[in-house]
Formats: structure tokens, sequence, C-alpha cells
């Protein structure tokens, strides 16, 4: 009903959601009533629950001004023009926004330019390439994270880093901002601020995680958000105090994700400590070799280890190990893809996991897949279920052996390989595969990439345990992947929250006291 194409209708609707939501929006004038040239204005009458102030009013106009609409847009407040104007518009306009239920107190929130509410510090970056890094314990970030870790840091404190270049700024597959914290170095790639005596830092980067800069990118190959369009980022912001009131229940349930990602790597840690000290120190081999009993075992575990060694392929192993193919020991299963062109075979309830998805998941468990396919998908295809604790394997591309388990009964693609233990110790399994994939991949080939088959885990020799060994190593691990498991479900369970609360608070949809009622 507005002579104006869709895609920029879509443009006006979402910048005045975004910093005027309390208001009905009307436009009107040639727009409406289709008398418009190709140079008219859009005009657009704003009726809030009052006056509007001047500095928001600037604000949006801004907004609209760098937004790339083709049309110039012409902005009234309801409550600052005469009563006959307000009969003329009220003859014919038609609503582009209705007022939202927004909170009394968002009356308070502005609407201002990242650059007026950060400190920036992009002058003290300083790059190093790659060969000149000396590894060390502080984090060297990038664009998109941590890249490398460096023997110097040029910050100490609390960062908010977004990125300045790269795919990712278009994508969005990771954040475009992110918290740094501590002792660390930062190369040109990522611009670095913190906020100003306006602004709470890390309640920035929750706005950033929500704000839309596409008209902010330059570049036509590699997008490029440059520092003067960064400063233009409009923010919505609420009083400091409230900021760091939301950032805190936000954070709260981040710094719980975190605490449960640092307490896995722990416990994983503690179980492949565990797994060197029994299947390649040897330790309890070499203590009873030595006449000592084997440190913190029963006698029932201590008497499944000889006290001798005997020479093989892999060098010197306990008597009565072997060595050979894996497959000795575990199923090798393998995956495969529904047919792309039948929607009945997607979207369903059965997990179906791709390389990317074992590659990124950097945790002992895999419990989310990017793509879910239905049962009729599975039944129909090559593809197969693959059952938790398997280990799952990346058996081409870039990121060949990567690996993981998954943490409940999922398909996979061709991509991958699953291990599924024969003998009932799938933690084990997955702890040797740890111990082995770097051979494995050298055992690969490939064109470009390396290529695991099955020939390649036929041809590996991998040390082989007795079962008896195995089951006992499982024993004394299970509680911990257990509670590695249990971690990621909350961990899942606290982002939901976050991704619905985020949206709400930000917008002043949810204030704090009705989320404290709650």
């Amino acid at each position: 009903m507005i002579d104006l194409p869709p895609e920029q209708l879509a443009i006006v609707r979402r910048l005045l959601a975004a910093q005027v939501p309390e208001c009905e929006v009307r436009a009107f004038g040639s727009r409406v009533v289709w008398t418009a040239k190709s140079h008219s204005d859009l005009d657009l009458a704003l009726v809030g629950p009052a006056k509007i102030a001047s500095s928001k009013l600037r604000r949006l106009r801004e907004a609209f001004e760098e937004s790339g609409l083709s049309v110039r847009v012409d902005l009234l407040d309801w409550h600052a023009i005469s009563e006959s104007f307000q009969k003329v518009i009220a003859g014919r306009y038609e609503v582009v926004q209705k007022a939202a239920n927004v909170n009394p107190g968002r009356a308070q929130w502005e609407i201002l330019p990242l650059g007026e509410l950060t400190e920036n510090l992009d002058g003290r970056r300083v790059p190093v390439k790659e060969l000149d890094r000396k590894p060390g314990p502080y984090p060297y970030y990038g664009a998109s994270g941590i890249v490398d870790r460096v023997d110097g840091y040029l910050f100490d404190g609390e960062y908010l880093l977004i990125g300045e270049d790269g795919e990712n700024l278009r994508t969005r597959q990771t954040p475009i901002a992110f918290i740094a914290k501590g002792k660390f170095w930062v190369n040109n790639h990522a611009h670095i601020v913190r906020g100003n005596h306006r602004a709470d830092t890390r309640f920035l980067s929750y706005v950033l995680s929500q704000t839309d800069i596409s008209g902010y990118l330059t570049g036509s190959t590699m997008p490029k958000l440059t520092q003067g369009n960064l400063n233009r980022l409009p923010v919505v912001v609420p009083p400091l105090a409230e900021q760091k009131a939301i950032a805190a229940v936000l954070g709260a349930l981040d710094d719980k994700i975190e605490l449960n990602r640092r307490m896995n790597a722990t416990l994983e840690a503690m179980a492949r400590t565990l797994f060197q000290s029994w299947f390649v120190d040897f330790d309890p081999v070499r203590a009873k070799l030595d006449g000592r009993p084997p440190a913190a075992l029963d006698p029932a575990t201590a008497a499944l280890f000889s006290d001798s060694f005997r020479d093989s392929t892999l060098g010197h192993i306990p008597n009565g190990w072997e060595t050979g193919s894996i497959l000795r020991q575990a199923d090798l299963l393998s995956g495969g893809t529904p047919k792309t062109d039948v929607p009945a075979y997607w979207n369903g309830d059965v997990p179906w996991a791709s390389a990317k998805d074992v590659s990124q998941c950097g945790e002992a468990f895999l419990v989310t897949t990017e793509r879910t396919i239905t049962k009729q998908g599975v039944e129909e295809s090559s593809t197969k279920i693959v059952p938790a604790n398997a280990t799952v394997v990346v058996a081409r591309g870039a990121t060949t052996g990567r690996l993981t388990m998954f943490g409940h009964a999922m398909a996979m693609n061709q991509t991958c390989y699953g291990l599924r233990s024969k003998v009932g110790a799938p933690f084990a399994l997955y702890c040797n595969a740890r111990h082995f994939i770097e051979r494995l991949v050298q055992g690969g080939h490939g064109s470009i990439f390396d290529t695991i088959t099955t020939s390649t885990f036929e041809a590996t020799d991998v040390l082989l345990a007795p079962k008896e060994v195995l089951l006992a190593f499982d024993t004394q691990v299970t509680p911990l992947f257990q509670q590695v498991h249990a971690n990621l479900h909350q961990s899942r369970t606290l982002a939901t929250l976050r991704e619905t609360l985020l949206p709400k608070l930000l917008s002043g949809e949810l204030s704090l006291d009705e989320l404290d009622k709650n």
C-alpha cells in the first residue's frame, strides 16, 4: 500500500523497530497516494506515548541517511506538529509499524553511535607474522578469536574485540564481537575498544551480537568494517546502571557456560592422563618390573598388567599385548547424505553430523548438529544411525583427523567415519584414537587434502590392549565422561535461555524487574 520497493520498506521497518519500537509509525503524502516521483521523500509521522527527544530523532535520521535507502525519509514527531496538520495526516495514511508494548523505562534509552560510547585502541595493535612469533602463554587474537599463543602481550584487562575484515562479517558463523580478558596480543584484523563513562564494555558485546552491520561494510570481495564505519554504528543504550545490570544477567549465563567448558577440559585431561599412564608410559608394568605395587590401583586392577615387556612394531609393549589395526577392536561405520532435493528427508528429529559439525565441536561429545533429517531420510539413503559414545573422525577435507564422540545416537554424512568399540570400552577407544590419529592422517592420501579410507585403518598399526584392561580403564573414566556429557547439556540449556533473553532485554521488551518476578 506504499509506493516503495519491498526490500526498501523492509529496511525502513527494521530501523524503526530497532530505534522507536514504542511508536506507531504512519506513512503519508505522495508515497501513500501514489503520486510520488523518483526523488520524492517518504513522509513518516511517529506517534509515541510522549514527545520524542530531539537527540533520538537526530540519531534516527542519521540511521536512515546511512542505510542505503534510495529515497530520503522525512520524520515528524506527532506531538510536535499542529492539530490541523495531524488532521491532514489522519485523512490518509498507512501504518508502517504498530506500537510495541515497551517498558516505560525504555523512554530513557538513547540511540548513540558506537564511537560516542567507546574508547578506541586500534593504534596499539601490532601484527606479527607467523614465522616471527615466539610461542608463549598469551593469546594472540585475530578477527574471530585466538589464532595463536605468543610470549608477550599488548593489553591487560577486559576489552571488546570487533572483527575488522573477513567473510565472517557477512556470514557471522562466529561472533563478530567478543570479550578478551587478561593479558593478550591483538593483530590488525580486529578493532579493540572498551566502554567509556557512558557504556559498559560487556553490554556492548551483547548489543553488537544483535546489530545488523551489513550497511556499514565495504569491499566487494573481502568485507571490511572500517574504524569510521564502526564508530557510526547506531547502538540503543539504556542508562549505565541498567546496562551493567543487563550485562550481569546475561554474563552470569555465559560465565557458567565458560566454567563448564573449562571443567570439561579438565575432566577430559584427567582421563587422557590416565590413558597416557596405562597405555603409553606403561606405568603399572614398569612399577611391577621394579618390584613396586602400581600406584593408585586396587589389587584386582593391578593384576591385569604384566611385569615385563616385549618388542613390537611400535617398540616395547607389555607382554600379552598386541599391535595391529584398530578394526580388530572396533567396528567401522560409514555415513551418507539423503537427497537434498527431497523435502521429506530434511528438518526432522534425527541429528545429522557433517565434517563441519565434528571439526568445530571442540568438546569430547557432539550433542547438536547444524542440520537434521527425518526417519524417512535415514531409511531411504546410505546414512545410518551411529550409536552414542561412538568415536567419529573427519575422513576427508581440510580438517581430516578431527574427532569427537557422539553424545547421543546420530546420523552422519560420508565425510566421516565412526568407530564403535567391539569390547564395550568406548572411552578407551576414544582416548586411543586421540593418541594414534596423527599417524592415521599421515597414512592418508589425496591430491589436495589427506583422505582417510578403510585401507588406512587396516594398514595403520596401533596398540591393542587386552579386553580386561580396556574395560578396567572405562570403569575408571566413565564418571568423568558422564560429567562432561551432563555439563554439555546444561550449557546447551543455558545458551538457549541466553538467546531467548538477549533480544528481549536489549529491546526493552522485558525489564529486569519482570525478569526478577519470573
